[in-house]
């Protein structure tokens, strides 16, 4: 054979060969000289990066924890003039994922290309939940699809929140007696927290009479979305009151330890409100100041009733009293006249004279 030339011609390949006076001719499909192009477009190698292997989100109660990472893919060996890959992301918490750019086109001149992968954390999420993003680039060109996959994890950092409530913040206590609150302490953070809780006004109340403590000062390794309960107990001061339409208040505070480990202030105020009435007379505080008050009041009531039942039963004046028939004519002469006056007739009695007239009888 002394001379051969091959070109191709659409889907298939033409091989013109010359071998002394004779011209041979061949045309085969163009699958199979993929063996022969192979030095020219080889299958294309793909590398990916990420600037970060790990990832940490920071959601809050309120709002989605948005994290982002820049990666980075290099293409060698580009098989034809443009090579199209595109990349798709995935995790395994069912968090979203999102790339920008998803898709880039490879050429002679642009062999490397950069793209950011965001993934948003829910609102609340625990800190225990751990993610495994994948990120996948895919190429397609002729029938050479290579893919690369990508890992990156993606961690939940903790938020600190807390809110205190009770059954029942409003009471009434007599002087000098006892009660006492709950207090009721949620952790709204997504991690396990202690926390310390104090009587903001101790001085003040202290000052006021009232006597305040709680069952415990610390609460200890209280679990996300969980509670604990502490008893707050007050003593009334023990003095004379009349009721008062404005209650004390007691502001109970609680502080967070794990955020002020980390120089963050998370804590809250949660007023709880006492209202006095009654009267407090301190000899009588005791039993035996009761045993007393019992002696001084029962029979000072028996004194009282004997006292009035004299009054009721005391002599009136006879009726041939002068004074009395004088004004008894008075009163009928008034009466037929229609000039009567029961309240006059009735001051009259109080100055020592009968009930009303016998002519009114």
């Amino acid at each position: 054979m002394d001379l051969i030339i091959v070109y191709k011609m659409g889907r298939f390949l033409v091989a013109v060969g010359l071998s002394g006076p004779l011209l041979l001719l061949a045309l085969l499909p163009a699958q199979l000289a993929l063996p022969v192009e192979a030095g020219v477009n080889p299958m294309p190698q793909m590398t990916m990066s990420f600037s970060s292997s790990g990832l940490i989100a920071r959601p809050s109660f309120f709002e989605p924890g948005i994290a982002q990472v820049s990666g980075t893919l290099s293409i060698d060996k580009i098989p034809g003039e443009r090579f199209v890959v595109t990349l798709s992301g995935s995790i395994d918490t069912g968090w979203g994922v999102g790339i920008t750019p998803s898709m880039h086109a490879f050429q002679n001149n642009i062999r490397t290309v950069t793209f950011t992968v965001t993934v948003t954390v829910p609102p609340a999420t625990p800190v225990e939940l751990i993610g495994n993003m994948r990120i996948e680039a895919r190429g397609d060109s002729l029938n050479l699809q290579p893919r690369i996959v990508g890992h990156v994890v993606v961690s939940v950092a903790p938020f600190y929140k807390l809110y205190i409530d009770s059954p029942n913040p409003y009471k009434e206590v007599t002087p000098g007696s006892r009660l006492s609150f709950l207090v009721e302490l949620r952790n709204m953070g997504n991690s396990p927290d202690s926390y310390d809780i104090y009587i903001e006004n101790q001085e003040e109340l202290t000052g006021m009479g009232w006597t305040v403590s709680f069952s415990t000062p610390v609460v200890t390794k209280v679990r996300a979305a969980d509670s604990k309960t502490v008893r707050l107990y007050v003593m009334a001061p023990q003095k004379s009151t009349l009721y008062k339409a404005e209650g004390s208040i007691i502001n109970v505070r609680a502080i967070s330890q794990n955020a002020r480990d980390e120089n963050l202030q998370v804590d809250m105020v949660y007023p709880f409100v006492v209202y006095e009435r009654g009267t407090f007379i301190e000899p009588f505080g005791t039993s035996w100041g009761m045993f007393l008050l019992l002696i001084i009041v029962v029979p000072s009531a028996y004194v009282f009733r004997r006292a009035r039942r004299w009054l009721r039963s005391r002599p009136r004046p006879a009726p041939e009293d002068s004074d009395y028939q004088d004004e008894s004519d008075d009163y009928d002469d008034d009466y037929e006249d229609g000039d009567y006056d029961e309240e006059e007739a009735d001051d009259d009695y109080d100055d020592g004279y009968d009930d009303k007239p016998a002519a009114r009888k």
